[in-house]
């Protein structure tokens, strides 16, 4: 068979074809290698930085360890001292309690006993205003000089009875009438309405009575509305 021989211009092309396949074969090999190169440094800044942030436990670690060796154990009369100290505050500190527990238990007691004593002071301070009208009402009836044995008279002994009931009661809750008439003027539980002029008696001496007065236990409920006597001048 005879050989064909080619046309110099086909040639030509030929060796071109071969060559561009070539550059495109190299090209495709060292895209890879040119990605690992560019990667790579990637990794070792990256490495570092790990590297890097490990660094500062490393030298905690260290500073800790060296404050451990630096501290010495406690002496038996060291640590003798150290617990008679805590145990010293923590006995002013349950004596302080218990004081204080004393203290709140005193007082509760106090306010027990005071609110029964005197829990219902108001209720009977508006019970003597009753007394009172009921002591006018009796007063009032009696000017009228009714016959004994009338229904008048009878009518003012009931209301007697009932006014002795009424202040026996009072009584009962620990009310008692405050003396004023001839006692030396008491402004803690006499209230001067007004002043008479006497040549018989010392200055501030109570002459008479306008509203009676009242002690509840120990405490003024209602203080005396007295005339009081002064000097001539």
């Amino acid at each position: 068979m005879t050989p064909q021989i080619l046309h110099p211009s086909c040639k030509q092309g030929f060796l071109i074809g071969i060559l561009n396949l070539g550059q495109v074969g190299i090209m495709t090999s060292s895209e890879p290698t040119k990605n690992h190169e560019v990667n790579e440094p990637k990794d070792k800044a990256g490495g570092a930085e790990k590297s890097a942030a490990k660094i500062p436990d490393v030298e905690f670690g260290a500073e800790i360890d060296s404050k451990a060796s630096s501290e010495e154990p406690m002496t038996d009369e060291a640590a003798k001292e150290d617990f008679e100290g805590k145990a010293k505050e923590w006995e002013n500190k349950f004596l302080y309690l218990s004081a204080e527990f004393d203290n709140f238990r005193k007082r509760m007691q106090k306010e027990k006993s005071d609110f029964f004593k005197y829990g219902h002071e108001d209720f009977l301070r508006e019970q003597l205003m009753v007394q009172d009208n009921f002591i006018r009402a009796i007063e009032a009836a009696k000017q009228s000089n009714p016959e004994q044995g009338t229904s008048s008279a009878q009518m003012v002994e009931g209301l007697e009875m009932i006014m002795w009931q009424f202040m026996e009661a009072m009584k009962h809750q620990g009310v008692t009438t405050i003396e004023a008439v001839g006692q030396k003027f008491d402004p803690t539980v006499h209230e001067a309405v007004g002043q008479e002029e006497v040549n018989d008696k010392e200055p501030n001496v109570v002459l008479r009575e306008e509203l009676k007065g009242f002690m509840l236990h120990d405490r003024v409920l209602r203080a005396s509305r007295v005339v009081i006597s002064k000097k001539k001048d």
